[in-house]
């Protein structure tokens, strides 16, 4: 397997295949258009860093953004599973190893209508949260996360929350 490194604007090299993310045949990430999803709904990691949700056929996707060295932005697929619009759901990856990254572990998901943000708590350091068309993501420096984990908010506009651990529903291919 020949394995996909993306050179970004900041220097830092992506490893895609090895961090287990989806790769064409030959090793380079999977590259989708960001036109489908609207700015408001990527979370700013660094200048030249998003990441973002978004449901597509069925399928929502964790979706990593970045600007090369020309100032173009090209979305890439981290991971992606089966999800249910307009429900909350709640779904991790993780990286670890000895990886000099800053942002290593992501929480994704949906949300039913009337979600304004999702929280999580116990963890430093999280950025993001916030509901847009449906959708949220939190990007988190820990590393190798585990379901036990995460401790979570659904916040709601009338006040009300939803709150437990781990995620849900069952993880699907």
């Amino acid at each position: 397997m020949v394995v996909g490194v993306v050179m970004t604007a900041a220097g830092c090299r992506t490893d895609w295949a090895a961090r287990g993310m989806p790769t064409t045949e030959d090793g380079r990430p999977t590259i989708i258009s960001l036109a489908d999803i609207p700015p408001e709904q990527l979370v700013v990691l660094a200048n030249d860093l998003r990441v973002g949700a978004r449901i597509d056929s069925g399928r929502l996707d964790l979706v990593v953004a970045e600007r090369d060295l020309f100032g173009t932005w090209t979305g890439h697929i981290i991971t992606s599973t089966r999800a249910t619009p307009g429900q909350d759901s709640l779904h991790l990856v993780s990286f670890g190893g000895q990886r000099d990254l800053t942002w290593n572990s992501y929480v994704f998901g949906t949300a039913a209508p009337g979600t304004t943000a999702v929280l999580v708590t116990g963890l430093e350091g999280a950025v993001g949260g916030e509901v847009v068309n449906g959708v949220w993501v939190i990007a988190l420096p820990q590393k190798d996360l585990a379901p036990g984990d995460i401790h979570w908010t659904f916040l709601r506009a009338d006040g009300s929350r939803r709150t437990g651990e781990g995620t849900f529903p069952p993880a699907a291919s």
